[in-house]
């Protein structure tokens, strides 16, 4: 008799970043970096029930970010991370399995023009007229792009990648859905009126993964301007 295969887990990180300083400057983007690393430390040490193990982020930036340990036996847990403005988040599933998770602000931009230069128009609604709902589903479709940019290991200049593609007839821009599709999973919510967070993993076994939330956090600590 062949037993069913469990569906996998991902633990998921988020924390709330204070924005005392401009989005852009050098210290709030450390700020960012450097939580997001901590978040992905902890969702691993969750994930893999290690507490006493010592995690450290290493690569990122424009490479797949991975974990050492303190142990011999090292990680076995893929690692996702992404932070925008006032959130950093992170998320862990073990295998070889594919991973992404991406946030963004929903901001004013020439969606518009955005969404035709990705090949989006359709997407976002060729007769919409509404700026607000425009921005919304465009910044939605996003953070899937981009999660599936790093799910996939594809350079970031792909406007199509598999699992963006894989995951299109199930998508509903500015709706938020979990689905799966063509041997990925995709989880999109808000954050609040102003952010979308999107997750993305390759699903090998067909079942889609189980998510697993850590407390979410709210930074207090202050940004130094200098």
């Amino acid at each position: 008799m062949k037993l069913a295969s469990t569906p996998s887990r991902i633990a998921v990180g988020l924390a709330e970043l204070p924005t005392t300083v401009a989005h852009r400057h050098p210290a709030q983007r450390q700020l960012q970096s450097t939580v997001g690393r901590t978040l992905a430390c902890r969702v691993a040490r969750q994930l893999e029930g290690q507490r006493d193990t010592d995690y450290r982020v290493i690569g990122g930036g424009h490479s797949r970010p991975q974990l050492e340990t303190s142990t011999a036996s090292g990680s076995s847990s893929q690692i996702a991370i992404s932070h925008c403005r006032r959130f950093a988040c992170a998320a862990a599933r073990q295998g070889d399995a594919g991973l992404g998770i991406d946030v963004q602000a929903v901001e004013p931009r020439n969606v518009y023009r955005l969404a035709g230069y990705m090949g989006w128009r359709e997407l976002l609604g060729a007769d919409i007229k509404d700026e607000k709902l425009a921005a919304n589903r465009f910044f939605h479709l996003w953070t899937l792009w981009e999660a599936a940019v790093k799910c996939d290991g594809a350079l970031l200049m792909s406007a199509v990648t598999p699992a963006f593609t894989a995951l299109l007839p199930g998508l509903r821009p500015g709706v938020e859905a979990s689905w799966s599709d063509g041997g990925y999973w995709a989880y999109s919510k808000r954050l609040g009126d102003g952010y979308w967070m999107s997750i993305i993993s390759a699903t090998p076994s067909g079942k889609s993964p189980t998510l697993e939330w850590l407390p979410s956090i709210s930074y207090a600590g202050e940004i130094k301007s200098a």
